[in-house]
């Protein structure tokens, strides 16, 4: 059990005395084990909280002491704005994004007062949020659908999205026909797994009791060029060769089928195990675990805002992905350089930039670590950062890189969560102190931008300038 600040500890149970001997007895054999763990007897009030799964689980169904609520339907979990005009949902949406907003603007003065500064011209007079840029279609946009495979119920075997609560008892696998984000292909694509995990005969995944052979699947499909990817993914069994055979009925109907076994073995079953999207006239190649933009329409409409608002000598491309907002912005830029952690990320940024006839240079590692080492070369010139990073926003270490980055004065900020959005952008536009250093950077622009209608999640491009231009 991990505790905040903490040291973390677990229970191990034994069924007998001669077990736990013989466990105490590799620790010790075994090098560095002992060093880095200690093993102590739990007393008694402890090994009456150590109890075993079955037991724990029999102890939370003698909670529920009241009927548990009824499960509302699939689509108000999927998409829960689904019974809102278009008008109201964006409406909602900017709120989100401008009471996040007016916190950043609260936390600044409160930065300014402490450094015994008066606040600047333009904490005087922000600027305003802009109107939400609306999603250029409202229903069927996902171009990636992830379905889970289990049971309605303790016999029914579903593909489709999760409702309901474990430890409530009504956890359960329910069709996503209802829910009008997917498009039709996607659904039937579930259906079709659906009657050949039946025919299988093999279980699915029982999320109760952590088995099952059959655990999830995703499907991909390109409205502009029209290819299908359908990835499914399976317990290691035995019984591979029946999945393998079974799922030779999907060939005709999809441009690749892959199929992997956890924990990451993938085999292309069909197809060249990728499809092609299309995107401001770019092409990306997709691969089974490639990251993309799931509205590709509503990705031209936020790419444009990030492109409209790049240009220089140089663009890092910080958390870069697959290279696809880089790659968007190449002909605003002399040169694209892209740092990522993910090193087969990297490998699909390489491939798109040949595709597009791009010179970029993709590199694996930490922004924080090499942000510096790569602008060196253009000290002079003019440096674009844009940063598209993952829901929980940057690490300080990598904002404090781009506060103290010499000749780096721009900086676009895409993100999907408003709330890490603004409190990085508290650490980037606050003033100087013992822990933050460099000139700051001021908020010029903020475009919420719907990738996801009928859902309560937004984008938001943010640009920046560093104090030292404006």
């Amino acid at each position: 059990m991990a505790r905040p600040n903490r040291k973390s500890f677990a229970f191990l149970q034994f069924p007998d005395s001669e077990s736990l001997n013989t466990f105490l007895l590799r620790v010790q054999e075994t090098e560095g084990v002992k060093k880095k763990y200690k093993f102590k007897q739990a007393s008694e009030n402890q090994q009456l909280r150590g109890k075993t799964i079955e037991e724990y689980l029999q102890a939370k169904a003698c909670e529920i002491t009241e009927e548990p609520e009824a499960l509302g339907p699939i689509r108000d979990k999927i998409t829960p704005l689904w019974a809102l005009s278009y008008e109201e949902q964006l409406r909602q949406k900017y709120m989100t994004v401008q009471n996040e907003y007016i916190k950043f603007l609260k936390e600044i003065n409160i930065r300014i007062k402490k450094a015994g500064m008066i606040a600047p011209l333009w904490i005087q007079t922000p600027p305003k949020v802009l109107d939400v840029k609306p999603s250029p279609n409202i229903e069927n946009y996902r171009n990636k659908t992830e379905f889970s495979i289990g049971y309605y119920d303790s016999e029914e075997i579903k593909v489709g999205f999760t409702n309901g609560k474990m430890a409530a008892g009504t956890l359960r696998i329910e069709s996503p026909r209802t829910c009008t984000n997917i498009p039709e292909q996607a659904k039937d694509f579930a259906d079709r797994l659906e009657e050949i995990v039946k025919k299988s005969q093999l279980p699915a995944f029982d999320s109760k009791t952590n088995s099952g052979i059959w655990k999830q699947a995703v499907f991909r499909n390109s409205s502009r060029s029209l290819e299908t990817m359908a990835t499914i993914y399976i317990n290691p069994t035995p019984n591979q060769q029946i999945i393998e055979t079974l799922l030779q009925e999907l060939f005709p109907l999809y441009t690749t089928v892959v199929l992997i076994t956890l924990p990451n073995t993938i085999k292309i079953l069909n197809g060249p195990g990728f499809i092609t999207e299309t995107v401001l006239n770019k092409k990306y190649q997709v691969s089974p675990l490639s990251f993309f933009q799931v509205n590709t329409l509503g990705c031209e409409v936020l790419y444009k805002e990030v492109v409209d608002l790049v240009c220089g000598d140089l663009l890092l491309d910080i958390c870069c992905g697959t290279g696809s907002i880089g790659i968007s912005c190449s002909e605003k830029v002399k040169k694209i350089i892209g740092i990522e952690l993910v090193a087969e990320a990297v490998a699909d940024a390489k491939i798109n930039a040949e595709l597009n006839n791009i010179d970029a240079e993709y590199l694996v590692g930490r922004a924080e670590d090499l942000i510096k080492d790569v602008t060196k070369p253009i000290q002079g010139g003019n440096i674009f950062a844009v940063v598209d990073p993952p829901r929980n926003g940057l690490h300080r270490s990598i904002l404090q890189c781009l506060r103290t980055t010499k000749g780096l004065d721009h900086v676009v900020y895409v993100s999907c969560n408003p709330v890490s959005l603004f409190q990085n952008l508290a650490d980037l536009c606050c003033p100087e102190n013992n822990k933050v250093r460099g000139p700051p950077f001021v908020p010029i622009s903020i475009q919420p931008v719907d990738m996801f209608p009928q859902t309560p999640h937004i984008e938001n491009v943010v640009y920046l300038k560093r104090t030292t231009i404006i």
